[in-house]
Order: C-alpha cells, then structure tokens, then sequence
C-alpha cells in the first residue's frame, strides 16, 4: 500500500475492509471507488462541524468570522447582551442548575 495514501481519519475502520485488498501478486492496494466515498463523507462531517471549510462560501466560512471583528476588546458588553456570566463557573452552575 502508498505511503502516501492517508487512512487514518479518512477510512473508518468498518470500512477498511472493503477499502484496503489483496491484489493479485498479494499485496496491498485500495479500491478506489470505496476509499473516494469514504473522503467524500470524511469531508462532509468535517464541514458541517467547521474543522474544515471554504473560502468564499457563507455556509462553510471560517468560524472565526462569525465572531464580531473587536469581541476580544468588546467581550464584557457582548455578554451583557447575550445575558451571559463572564466566569466559566457561573456559567456551568446556571447550567447544571437548569438541568
């Protein structure tokens, strides 16, 4: 099998099987038809939770474009109106609390 081939994070492992065989000499090879679905999946899940995304397209943006541009110099006022605690403890107490 290529070196260069990535499996780990791509393949999952119920899938090796029918990517990863034996070709005829015994070796082994990948079915290519198999591992693109397993890369076009790997790349659906890891879109839709933004691990990776688009430059250019709004759905899949970076997410660190969602946060307004000053939030760091601004972060006390935007919790105001988020009508969030600024301690994490505070925050986990109301939670627990609600739950």
């Amino acid at each position: 099998m290529p070196d260069e081939i990535p499996i780990d994070g791509v393949v999952p492992p119920s899938w090796s099987a029918a990517v990863i065989g034996k070709n005829s000499k015994g070796s082994e090879q990948i079915d290519r038809t198999a591992y693109e679905l397993c890369v076009l999946h790997a790349l659906r899940v890891r879109l839709r939770c933004r691990e990776i995304w688009i430059v250019g397209v709004h759905r899949y943006r970076n997410p660190d474009e969602d946060l307004p541009q000053d939030f760091e110099a601004h972060r006390q006022a935007y919790y105001e109106v988020l009508g969030l605690p600024l301690d994490p403890d505070t925050f986990i107490t109301r939670l627990q609390e609600k739950m």
